[in-house]
Protein backbone atom coordinates (compact mmCIF):
# COMPACT_ATOMS: atom_id res chain seq x y z
CA UNK A 1 0.00 0.00 0.00
CA UNK A 2 3.13 2.35 1.03
CA UNK A 3 4.51 1.38 -2.38
CA UNK A 4 1.16 2.72 -4.28
CA UNK A 5 0.74 5.89 -2.70
CA UNK A 6 4.30 6.68 -3.38
CA UNK A 7 3.86 6.02 -7.24
CA UNK A 8 0.78 7.86 -6.76
CA UNK A 9 2.06 11.05 -5.43
CA UNK A 10 5.17 10.62 -7.48
CA UNK A 11 2.53 10.80 -10.64
CA UNK A 12 0.51 13.28 -9.01
CA UNK A 13 3.44 15.92 -8.97
CA UNK A 14 4.44 14.57 -12.42
CA UNK A 15 1.45 15.96 -13.53
CA UNK A 16 0.76 18.94 -11.55
CA UNK A 17 4.52 20.34 -12.67
CA UNK A 18 3.39 19.57 -16.56
CA UNK A 19 0.24 21.12 -15.90
CA UNK A 20 2.22 24.64 -14.28
CA UNK A 21 4.67 24.09 -17.09
CA UNK A 22 2.04 24.14 -19.91
CA UNK A 23 0.41 27.14 -18.00
CA UNK A 24 4.15 28.67 -18.14
CA UNK A 25 4.46 28.79 -21.80
CA UNK A 26 1.21 29.94 -22.35
CA UNK A 27 1.27 32.69 -19.75
CA UNK A 28 4.44 34.12 -21.40
CA UNK A 29 3.52 33.41 -24.75
CA UNK A 30 0.08 35.81 -24.43
CA UNK A 31 1.44 37.98 -21.39
CA UNK A 32 2.10 41.58 -22.97
CA UNK A 33 1.61 43.84 -19.52
CA UNK A 34 4.48 42.44 -17.43
CA UNK A 35 5.15 45.67 -16.37
CA UNK A 36 9.66 45.03 -16.10
CA UNK A 37 9.22 44.22 -19.81
CA UNK A 38 7.90 47.44 -20.78
CA UNK A 39 4.92 46.55 -22.94
CA UNK A 40 6.81 43.57 -24.86
CA UNK A 41 5.95 40.21 -25.30
CA UNK A 42 8.37 37.81 -24.13
CA UNK A 43 8.41 36.00 -27.78
CA UNK A 44 9.73 39.63 -29.04
CA UNK A 45 12.27 39.97 -26.39
CA UNK A 46 13.71 36.67 -26.72
CA UNK A 47 13.50 36.34 -29.94
CA UNK A 48 16.99 37.17 -30.65
CA UNK A 49 20.30 37.78 -29.46
CA UNK A 50 20.21 41.55 -30.11
CA UNK A 51 16.72 42.16 -28.21
CA UNK A 52 18.30 39.91 -25.27
CA UNK A 53 21.16 41.80 -24.85
CA UNK A 54 18.81 45.14 -24.89
CA UNK A 55 16.86 43.78 -22.39
CA UNK A 56 19.61 42.61 -20.18
CA UNK A 57 21.22 45.90 -20.21
CA UNK A 58 17.51 48.12 -19.16
CA UNK A 59 16.83 45.63 -16.54
CA UNK A 60 16.96 47.49 -13.44
CA UNK A 61 17.50 45.33 -9.79
CA UNK A 62 14.15 45.35 -8.37
CA UNK A 63 12.86 44.53 -12.02
CA UNK A 64 14.40 41.81 -12.38
CA UNK A 65 14.01 40.04 -8.54
CA UNK A 66 9.75 40.81 -9.55
CA UNK A 67 10.69 39.06 -13.07
CA UNK A 68 12.08 35.62 -10.97
CA UNK A 69 9.05 35.84 -8.69
CA UNK A 70 6.70 36.15 -11.09
CA UNK A 71 8.11 33.29 -13.12
CA UNK A 72 8.72 30.88 -9.67
CA UNK A 73 5.36 31.80 -8.81
CA UNK A 74 3.56 30.37 -12.36
CA UNK A 75 5.72 27.82 -12.13
CA UNK A 76 4.70 26.95 -8.70
CA UNK A 77 0.94 27.51 -9.39
CA UNK A 78 0.17 30.11 -7.44
CA UNK A 79 -2.23 33.23 -7.21
CA UNK A 80 -0.20 36.60 -8.42
CA UNK A 81 -0.46 37.74 -4.93
CA UNK A 82 1.96 35.32 -3.81
CA UNK A 83 4.20 35.91 -6.36
CA UNK A 84 7.57 36.85 -4.04
CA UNK A 85 10.85 35.63 -2.25
CA UNK A 86 9.59 33.38 0.48
CA UNK A 87 12.74 30.86 0.93
CA UNK A 88 13.16 31.96 4.24
CA UNK A 89 14.16 29.15 5.53
CA UNK A 90 14.88 26.88 2.63
CA UNK A 91 17.68 24.58 2.40
CA UNK A 92 19.27 22.62 -0.46
CA UNK A 93 19.04 18.62 0.04
CA UNK A 94 20.91 16.39 -1.86
CA UNK A 95 21.95 12.44 -1.11
CA UNK A 96 24.69 12.93 0.98
CA UNK A 97 24.24 16.81 2.27
CA UNK A 98 21.41 19.49 3.59
CA UNK A 99 23.16 22.95 2.93
CA UNK A 100 22.09 25.66 4.46
CA UNK A 101 21.98 29.15 1.20
CA UNK A 102 22.95 32.71 2.56
CA UNK A 103 20.49 34.71 4.59
CA UNK A 104 17.27 35.37 3.22
CA UNK A 105 17.52 39.21 4.30
CA UNK A 106 21.19 38.70 2.29
CA UNK A 107 19.13 37.51 -1.16
CA UNK A 108 18.17 40.33 -3.12
CA UNK A 109 21.14 41.75 -2.43
CA UNK A 110 23.51 39.09 -4.51
CA UNK A 111 20.33 38.77 -7.39
CA UNK A 112 20.90 42.81 -7.52
CA UNK A 113 24.96 42.08 -7.73
CA UNK A 114 24.37 39.19 -10.13
CA UNK A 115 22.26 41.60 -12.49
CA UNK A 116 25.01 44.02 -11.95
CA UNK A 117 27.29 41.57 -12.84
CA UNK A 118 25.04 40.13 -15.95
CA UNK A 119 25.12 43.60 -17.43
CA UNK A 120 29.36 44.16 -17.63
CA UNK A 121 29.65 40.67 -19.27
CA UNK A 122 26.63 41.99 -22.10
CA UNK A 123 29.04 45.16 -22.12
CA UNK A 124 32.03 43.06 -22.83
CA UNK A 125 30.18 41.21 -25.42
CA UNK A 126 30.58 37.92 -23.27
CA UNK A 127 28.41 35.12 -24.75
CA UNK A 128 25.06 34.88 -23.82
CA UNK A 129 25.83 31.37 -22.70
CA UNK A 130 27.69 32.74 -20.04
CA UNK A 131 25.71 35.28 -19.08
CA UNK A 132 22.59 32.34 -18.45
CA UNK A 133 24.95 30.21 -16.94
CA UNK A 134 25.45 33.64 -14.29
CA UNK A 135 21.97 33.78 -13.92
CA UNK A 136 20.87 29.88 -13.65
CA UNK A 137 23.89 29.12 -10.89
CA UNK A 138 22.73 32.38 -9.58
CA UNK A 139 19.25 31.03 -8.79
CA UNK A 140 20.55 27.93 -7.48
CA UNK A 141 22.80 29.01 -4.91
CA UNK A 142 20.87 31.61 -3.39
CA UNK A 143 17.87 29.36 -3.57
CA UNK A 144 15.57 32.97 -2.95
CA UNK A 145 12.58 30.51 -3.14
CA UNK A 146 10.74 27.57 -1.11
CA UNK A 147 10.48 25.75 -3.74
CA UNK A 148 10.72 25.56 -7.67
CA UNK A 149 14.53 27.44 -7.87
CA UNK A 150 15.69 24.28 -10.48
CA UNK A 151 12.79 25.17 -12.81
CA UNK A 152 13.40 28.83 -12.54
CA UNK A 153 16.83 28.79 -13.41
CA UNK A 154 16.40 25.87 -16.08
CA UNK A 155 13.75 28.31 -17.76
CA UNK A 156 15.71 31.83 -17.11
CA UNK A 157 18.80 29.71 -18.90
CA UNK A 158 16.61 28.38 -22.09
CA UNK A 159 15.32 32.18 -22.67
CA UNK A 160 18.65 33.14 -23.16
CA UNK A 161 20.05 30.26 -24.50
CA UNK A 162 17.07 29.68 -27.00
CA UNK A 163 14.93 31.76 -28.91
CA UNK A 164 11.35 31.88 -28.14
CA UNK A 165 9.60 30.95 -31.05
CA UNK A 166 9.02 27.45 -33.10
CA UNK A 167 10.52 24.18 -31.79
CA UNK A 168 12.83 26.01 -29.00
CA UNK A 169 9.64 26.24 -27.48
CA UNK A 170 8.92 22.56 -26.89
CA UNK A 171 12.61 22.59 -25.92
CA UNK A 172 12.36 25.29 -23.12
CA UNK A 173 8.99 23.78 -21.94
CA UNK A 174 11.10 20.12 -21.56
CA UNK A 175 13.40 21.85 -19.15
CA UNK A 176 9.96 22.39 -17.17
CA UNK A 177 8.89 19.43 -16.74
CA UNK A 178 9.79 15.54 -14.68
CA UNK A 179 13.01 15.31 -16.30
CA UNK A 180 13.99 18.90 -16.65
CA UNK A 181 17.40 18.63 -15.05
CA UNK A 182 18.24 15.48 -16.69
CA UNK A 183 17.91 18.18 -20.19
CA UNK A 184 20.14 20.60 -18.30
CA UNK A 185 20.97 21.68 -14.40
CA UNK A 186 23.41 24.13 -14.42
CA UNK A 187 24.46 23.20 -11.00
CA UNK A 188 26.55 25.23 -8.84
CA UNK A 189 27.45 22.43 -6.93
CA UNK A 190 29.81 21.07 -9.37
CA UNK A 191 32.50 23.71 -8.13
CA UNK A 192 31.27 24.93 -4.68
CA UNK A 193 33.60 22.49 -3.16
CA UNK A 194 36.92 24.40 -4.81
CA UNK A 195 35.01 27.97 -4.01
CA UNK A 196 34.91 26.79 -0.30
CA UNK A 197 38.24 25.45 -0.74
CA UNK A 198 39.73 28.91 -1.73
CA UNK A 199 37.85 30.81 1.04
CA UNK A 200 38.88 28.47 4.01
CA UNK A 201 42.62 28.61 2.44
CA UNK A 202 42.20 32.50 2.37
CA UNK A 203 40.84 32.61 5.86
CA UNK A 204 43.29 29.55 7.27
CA UNK A 205 46.73 32.24 6.30
CA UNK A 206 44.74 35.33 7.59
CA UNK A 207 44.15 33.93 10.78
CA UNK A 208 47.73 32.36 10.92
CA UNK A 209 48.93 35.66 10.12
CA UNK A 210 47.23 36.94 13.15
CA UNK A 211 49.18 34.98 15.32
CA UNK A 212 46.78 31.91 15.82
CA UNK A 213 47.01 28.33 14.95
CA UNK A 214 45.08 27.16 11.81
CA UNK A 215 42.05 24.94 12.94
CA UNK A 216 42.32 21.55 11.44
CA UNK A 217 38.65 20.24 12.04
CA UNK A 218 36.15 20.27 14.71
CA UNK A 219 35.75 17.25 16.48
CA UNK A 220 33.94 16.22 19.52
CA UNK A 221 34.14 13.25 21.95
CA UNK A 222 30.51 13.47 23.88
CA UNK A 223 27.67 13.91 22.37
CA UNK A 224 24.85 15.24 23.10
CA UNK A 225 26.66 18.79 24.01
CA UNK A 226 26.00 20.46 27.48
CA UNK A 227 24.92 23.59 27.08
CA UNK A 228 23.96 26.68 29.33
CA UNK A 229 20.35 25.62 30.50
CA UNK A 230 18.65 29.24 29.49
CA UNK A 231 19.82 28.50 25.99
CA UNK A 232 17.34 28.83 23.07
CA UNK A 233 16.21 25.41 21.50
CA UNK A 234 15.74 26.95 17.87
CA UNK A 235 19.53 28.12 18.26
CA UNK A 236 21.14 24.75 19.54
CA UNK A 237 19.15 23.12 15.95
CA UNK A 238 20.40 25.67 13.82
CA UNK A 239 23.95 25.26 15.25
CA UNK A 240 23.42 21.59 15.22
CA UNK A 241 22.61 21.43 11.64
CA UNK A 242 25.47 23.69 10.60
CA UNK A 243 27.90 21.22 12.88
CA UNK A 244 26.23 18.00 11.04
CA UNK A 245 26.25 19.34 7.48
CA UNK A 246 29.42 21.94 6.97
CA UNK A 247 31.38 22.02 9.78
CA UNK A 248 34.43 22.81 6.73
CA UNK A 249 33.03 26.34 6.29
CA UNK A 250 32.04 26.48 10.10
CA UNK A 251 35.47 26.66 10.98
CA UNK A 252 35.90 29.99 8.57
CA UNK A 253 33.11 31.78 10.68
CA UNK A 254 34.36 30.09 14.21
CA UNK A 255 37.88 32.11 12.82
CA UNK A 256 35.57 35.39 12.54
CA UNK A 257 33.72 34.55 15.83
CA UNK A 258 37.38 34.22 17.99
CA UNK A 259 39.14 36.89 15.96
CA UNK A 260 35.93 39.35 17.16
CA UNK A 261 36.47 38.29 21.13
CA UNK A 262 40.13 38.35 21.89
CA UNK A 263 39.02 37.57 25.93
CA UNK A 264 38.79 34.60 24.86
CA UNK A 265 41.52 31.91 25.12
CA UNK A 266 41.04 29.88 22.57
CA UNK A 267 43.51 27.34 23.63
CA UNK A 268 41.26 26.14 26.48
CA UNK A 269 38.62 24.76 23.32
CA UNK A 270 41.91 23.05 21.18
CA UNK A 271 43.18 19.58 21.25
CA UNK A 272 46.69 19.62 19.83
CA UNK A 273 47.30 16.61 17.54
CA UNK A 274 50.68 16.88 16.15
CA UNK A 275 51.01 20.35 14.14
CA UNK A 276 47.09 20.62 14.02
CA UNK A 277 44.56 22.30 16.54
CA UNK A 278 41.55 20.70 16.44
CA UNK A 279 38.64 22.62 17.71
CA UNK A 280 36.94 20.09 20.95
CA UNK A 281 33.32 21.57 20.37
CA UNK A 282 32.35 19.83 23.64
CA UNK A 283 34.39 21.38 25.20
CA UNK A 284 33.57 25.09 23.89
CA UNK A 285 29.28 24.67 24.07
CA UNK A 286 29.39 24.92 27.52
CA UNK A 287 30.30 28.18 27.71
CA UNK A 288 28.42 29.65 24.67
CA UNK A 289 25.69 32.02 25.45
CA UNK A 290 22.24 32.73 23.23
CA UNK A 291 24.29 36.00 21.97
CA UNK A 292 27.33 33.64 21.18
CA UNK A 293 25.32 30.87 19.32
CA UNK A 294 23.95 33.90 17.60
CA UNK A 295 26.76 35.44 16.77
CA UNK A 296 28.38 32.17 14.80
CA UNK A 297 25.36 31.82 13.21
CA UNK A 298 25.21 35.16 11.60
CA UNK A 299 29.08 35.10 11.07
CA UNK A 300 28.40 31.36 9.21
CA UNK A 301 25.54 33.12 6.98
CA UNK A 302 27.89 35.64 5.87
CA UNK A 303 30.57 33.19 4.98
CA UNK A 304 27.68 31.71 2.57
CA UNK A 305 27.48 35.18 1.15
CA UNK A 306 31.14 35.22 0.46
CA UNK A 307 31.27 31.90 -1.00
CA UNK A 308 28.32 33.40 -3.05
CA UNK A 309 29.83 36.48 -3.94
CA UNK A 310 33.50 34.04 -5.01
CA UNK A 311 30.67 32.51 -7.51
CA UNK A 312 29.87 35.31 -9.15
CA UNK A 313 33.48 36.63 -9.33
CA UNK A 314 34.52 33.40 -11.37
CA UNK A 315 31.87 34.02 -14.00
CA UNK A 316 31.96 37.42 -14.24
CA UNK A 317 36.04 38.04 -13.97
CA UNK A 318 37.11 34.01 -15.44
CA UNK A 319 40.48 34.92 -16.24
CA UNK A 320 41.88 36.01 -12.32
CA UNK A 321 45.03 33.93 -11.37
CA UNK A 322 43.48 32.89 -8.60
CA UNK A 323 40.32 31.18 -10.23
CA UNK A 324 43.58 29.03 -11.83
CA UNK A 325 43.32 25.96 -10.85
CA UNK A 326 44.54 22.08 -11.63
CA UNK A 327 42.30 20.15 -13.67
CA UNK A 328 42.26 16.14 -15.31
CA UNK A 329 43.79 18.53 -18.82
CA UNK A 330 46.46 20.33 -16.23
CA UNK A 331 45.91 24.17 -15.45
CA UNK A 332 42.49 25.70 -16.09
CA UNK A 333 40.52 28.18 -15.34
CA UNK A 334 37.56 27.69 -12.82
CA UNK A 335 34.57 29.10 -15.16
CA UNK A 336 35.88 26.78 -17.84
CA UNK A 337 36.40 23.67 -15.66
CA UNK A 338 32.36 24.56 -14.67
CA UNK A 339 31.31 24.48 -18.32
CA UNK A 340 33.06 21.53 -19.02
CA UNK A 341 31.73 19.68 -15.89
CA UNK A 342 28.36 21.32 -16.93
CA UNK A 343 28.23 19.48 -20.72
CA UNK A 344 29.59 16.39 -18.88
CA UNK A 345 26.95 16.13 -16.72
CA UNK A 346 24.49 17.02 -19.51
CA UNK A 347 25.63 13.60 -21.57
CA UNK A 348 26.05 11.67 -19.14
CA UNK A 349 21.59 12.49 -18.53
CA UNK A 350 20.99 12.05 -21.73
CA UNK A 351 22.78 8.39 -22.03
CA UNK A 352 20.36 7.72 -18.80
CA UNK A 353 17.26 9.25 -20.89
CA UNK A 354 18.53 7.53 -24.29
CA UNK A 355 18.82 3.82 -21.93
CA UNK A 356 15.70 4.58 -20.24
CA UNK A 357 13.43 5.40 -23.43
CA UNK A 358 14.83 2.18 -25.06
CA UNK A 359 14.07 0.45 -22.00
CA UNK A 360 10.74 1.60 -22.11
CA UNK A 361 10.15 0.76 -25.41
CA UNK A 362 10.86 -3.09 -25.03
CA UNK A 363 8.41 -3.09 -21.99
CA UNK A 364 5.65 -1.44 -24.61
CA UNK A 365 7.20 -4.41 -27.37
CA UNK A 366 6.63 -7.05 -24.74
CA UNK A 367 3.15 -6.33 -23.19
CA UNK A 368 2.18 -6.07 -26.85
CA UNK A 369 2.94 -9.85 -27.42
CA UNK A 370 1.44 -10.87 -24.41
Amino acid sequence: MEAENFFEREKRDADKREENAERTMRFLSLASKIEPLHGKKVEEIFSNEENKREFIDGLQPDEFIELLSGVNGILRGKEQEEWKMDGEHVQISSLIETIMPPNFKDKPELFMETLSAAKEMNNQGRSLEDIAILFSSLINAVHGFNDGNGRTSRLVYSLFTKNFEGRDKEEIKKTLLEDGRMEININPGLIDFRLERMLREQADSDYERSGNDRIARIFWQEYPFEYKEDIDQENIGKLGHLLQNDRFMLIVAMYDYFSNHSEIDINQYEERRGDNAILRWDWLAKDLRNEDIEEIINDYRQVKKELVRGLIDCIENPDKEEYEITGDEGRIQLFDYYKKEIQKEREGNQEILKKEDKKESQNEKFDFGT
